[in-house]
């Protein structure tokens, strides 16, 4: 199927724009300790070095800048091979497990049971319960259809977020499509569509 009006497919030749992201950021963002953790973790497993603390707190509050450029670094050191973006949109992946498996989650998700309509209308409770200043808004388009709508999210909505869709797709066990509107480096509409 083709990408519906407005959107494009997954495209991964942007270039790394971190700088500009952190320019426009408050100094007042925060991200929980557990999203550090997940990078460092992967970071890890993949034998990559990362110039990071080994260690952070699942629901401490740390600087959301300080999580934007863990990205930005982890994205070079662990696919290194792989354009940026398309580094992220893989480092996305593991965010939605990684979330759905502690305390907050369970709760959050046990309404869902599994099923990825549910999971990805909850997005927008679970990004406020994880960071300030993102807030997502979801709406279903269409029996299967969604579009997850990022505002004031600076931590890489058009690939790492999307990344985060497909992790979450992948964890309920559904597949199908994602696309992308990316409206500026804080903004974007995911449209995801599935089986």
């Amino acid at each position: 199927m083709s990408a519906p009006p407005g959107y494009r497919s997954l495209d991964f030749s942007d270039e790394d724009r971190t700088d500009e992201r952190l320019a426009q950021l408050s100094a007042s963002g925060w991200v929980r300790g557990m999203f550090f953790q997940e990078i460092v973790d992967e970071a890890k497993r993949a034998s990559a070095t990362l110039d990071a603390d080994s260690t952070y707190t699942p629901f401490h509050k740390y600087p959301l800048s300080s999580y934007i450029r863990l990205l930005q670094r982890a994205a070079r050191a662990i696919h290194p091979s792989a354009p940026f973006h398309e580094s992220l949109y893989r480092l996305g992946h593991a965010s939605y497990p990684n979330f759905a498996e502690s305390l907050a989650g369970k709760a959050l998700f046990a309404v869902a049971a599994g099923d990825f309509g549910r999971v990805v209308s909850l997005g927008g409770r679970a990004y406020a319960a994880i960071g300030e200043p993102a807030r997502v808004q979801t709406r279903l388009v269409g029996e299967r259809e969604a579009v997850v709508h990022h505002y004031d999210n600076f931590a890489y909505p058009g690939s790492y977020q999307a990344g985060v869709v497909a992790g979450a797709m992948l964890a309920t066990g559904v597949t199908g499509s994602i696309y992308v509107n990316e409206i500026s480096l804080s903004e974007s509409k995911i449209f995801v569509r599935w089986n």
